[in-house]
């Protein structure tokens, strides 16, 4: 289900989508509960995706489209009766999406007609391989979950956000004026090519690695330099404030939705090897705590009125 419009025709399956008792097996279960629930019907009783059992059967391989499902395992090339979808993108929560043309009608009939298929092959696959139960207690409970956190989403507060960034980049200037202090000369602190000569021409540094393009200036290569100069711990800090700016202020600025004022985060069940949930648009499992500007970018993520935010690990032996 890709585009979804509130009408009599889908309102009228509201109650076969939220009876508990009713299976329901699709491809992306999570991108239909977000769909269902933006014109009010709560999707009930994850029972099968065949992305996930495809994940499942063979979690080495790094694509479950259901294109690629269905020419693995039942030998039927899609793109021979539709035409391919673009690169999928995040769905824009709580907007009203389009209604489907004669085109998408005709693609949705053979993706039904592939779910239903694929479901026998890859639920026989499972249960040959003592895999069904996993997949039946763990991976499609989970996935009913991850759709409700997705959906829900984190409240962030943008203001609070912006003027981190302007901090920041205050902390960037004084970074950048320390560093042309220590190397005695300006020059871009960001082009590995003119780092690489200040650090091992002017400065005459030990060199650590040499590629055909130049000096290598990695965070392997840094670390090892630390006691030799003191300008190494502060292109460490540098490029550690580049980075928070980049990724964690510009590059969540975008995802904050204008509707729900809330980062919606995909959570990912079939992306890592090891069946460890990954989260993308924004990642939300990686923000920094190593110091303290890290730290405080955690609390523009504010949880709702008596209510907290808690941050637990699971250990196991």
């Amino acid at each position: 289900m890709y585009y979804i419009k509130k009408n009599e025709q889908i309102e009228g399956f509201k109650e076969i989508f939220e009876k508990e008792e009713i299976s329901k097996i699709s491809y992306k279960l999570k991108q239909d509960y977000i769909l269902l629930r933006q014109i009010g019907i709560t999707l009930h009783n994850f029972t099968y995706d065949i992305e996930i059992a495809g994940y499942i059967i063979d979690s080495i391989k790094n694509k479950y489209d259901i294109e690629t499902l269905s020419l693995r395992y039942l030998n039927l090339e899609l793109s021979r009766f539709i035409k391919k979808e673009e690169k999928e993108v995040q769905l824009d929560l709580f907007n009203m999406l389009e209604e489907e043309g004669e085109e998408e009608k005709t693609r949705d009939c053979i993706y039904v007609y592939a779910i239903n298929k694929l479901y026998e092959v890859t639920k026989k696959m499972m249960e040959e391989q003592d895999e069904f139960k996993l997949f039946q207690d763990i991976e499609m409970k989970a996935s009913e979950v991850l759709a409700k956190m997705q959906y829900t989403g984190i409240k962030i507060d943008k203001e609070e956000l912006i003027e981190y960034g302007r901090k920041i980049k205050l902390e960037i200037d004084e970074k950048t004026k320390k560093i042309y202090e220590l190397c005695g000369q300006e020059f871009n602190i960001n082009s590995t090519k003119q780092l690489g000569k200040i650090l091992f021409e002017d400065l005459a540094l030990p060199v650590q690695k040499k590629k055909k393009s130049g000096y290598s200036t990695d965070v392997e290569v840094l670390e090892k330099l630390k006691n030799e100069h003191p300008v190494i711990e502060q292109i460490l800090e540098y490029r550690q404030l580049m980075k928070l700016n980049s990724t964690y202020v510009e590059g969540m600025l975008p995802y904050i939705n204008t509707k729900t004022k809330r980062i919606h985060s995909y959570f990912h069940q079939t992306v890592t090897a090891t069946g460890r949930i990954s989260s993308a648009e924004p990642n939300l499992q990686n923000i920094p705590t190593r110091f303290e500007l890290g730290k405080i970018l955690r609390k523009v993520f504010k949880p709702e009125k008596r209510k907290y935010i808690y941050r637990c690990r699971l250990f196991t032996n």
